[in-house]
């Protein structure tokens, strides 16, 4: 542990040991000064909140890393919530019916979650010149934190769940949209964050509800799901131009493992194969194998067929029940 941050551990244990400080308040009656805090005399307390034109003060957790930043929240007459800075000044002129304290895994405190008087959800965008709202949800609830930066948050929108991020602490990006019935269903699925843009614009060009990285987001491909057709397809994500690998046309997409180029496909419960984008096997058949060298195999009921699956033609005329066999009659035809 290096020297400053030993020195910043022992100053904040320091700083939370004894009383927390907060904002100085000049009695009018008395000229005596006052701190506003957890243990400020009720009757100083009063005299603060006349003076604010307020009716109630709510106190930050001082297990809050941000206490110092967002001390406490005024309640104006109208019965509204107010966020204070670290001068105990009002940070934003519109009160709000609830207010969540910023923490630090939002953004450093530069965003929280707050609720308007007419009910909606959203977001305060806190570290600019002004506050800024973002409201237009039915309910909002802060998940988890991935890669210690990107927030994921449930949202409840139109009585359907999804879920967002953060992408900038002013910027909301759809990781899910809503279009879930329950929040078990939505996918909790492991995104690469460094492309959380691209993937919501991947959404609205293709007209996706669902994407999910292949091969945990090492390679720049992801599978989407067609909003209306239900249909999976896969796409090559970039940051200019992202484009079509295979159309959005087939019930399930799997990736052939260890060979990444090869994708197996299902429609109708009839199975296909794709190599590097162009169709190979046609999805007809009930079984499809990648086998060695260029070889696959593709089944009908109990008979096998040959094929090279590079370049997507069929090397048997005749089928055989065993498909191994059927290979080695291939490679050493008889005479």
């Amino acid at each position: 542990m290096s020297f400053i941050r030993i020195v910043f551990v022992l100053t904040t244990l320091i700083l939370l040991s004894g009383p927390v400080h907060g904002q100085i308040f000049l009695d009018p009656d008395t000229g005596e000064e006052h701190e506003i805090y957890q243990d400020t005399p009720p009757e100083i307390l009063s005299k603060f909140l006349v003076a604010n034109k307020a009716t109630d003060i709510l106190f930050n957790d001082e297990n809050n890393f941000l206490y110092f930043n967002f001390p406490f929240q005024l309640k104006n007459k109208k019965g509204l919530w107010v966020l204070c800075g670290d001068d105990g000044q009002p940070l934003h002129k519109k009160g709000y019916a609830q207010i969540d304290f910023p923490r630090d895994e939002y953004w450093d405190g530069q965003v929280t979650i707050a609720k308007d008087k007419k009910g909606w959800y959203g977001f305060l965008f806190i570290g600019f010149d002004k506050v800024r709202p973002y409201f237009r949800y039915d309910y909002l609830e802060f998940l988890d934190m991935v890669d210690d930066e990107f927030p994921r948050i449930y949202i409840h929108y139109h009585g359907l769940w999804g879920l967002v991020t953060l992408f900038q602490p002013n910027k909301v990006v759809d990781i899910e949209p809503a279009t879930y019935k329950t929040r078990e269903e939505v996918p909790l699925v492991d995104y690469n964050f460094e492309f959380i843009e691209e993937l919501s614009a991947i959404k609205r060009q293709y007209n996706l509800n669902q994407v999910i990285f292949m091969d945990d987001g090492e390679y720049e491909l992801v599978k989407g799901r067609h909003k209306k057709t239900g249909k999976w397809g896969l796409y090559h994500l970039s940051y200019k131009h992202s484009y079509i690998v295979i159309p959005a046309k087939y019930d399930s997409i799997r990736q052939h493992e260890p060979w990444d180029e090869f994708y197996y496909v299902w429609n109708n419960g009839k199975a296909g194969l794709y190599f590097d984008g162009k169709m190979t096997i046609q999805a007809e058949y009930d079984e499809v194998t990648v086998y060695t060298d260029g070889f696959g195999f593709a089944r009908k009921d109990e008979s096998w067929w040959l094929y090279d699956i590079v370049k997507g033609k069929r090397l048997s005329d005749q089928s055989h029940t065993d498909p191994e066999q059927l290979l080695d009659d291939y490679l050493n035809p008889s005479d």
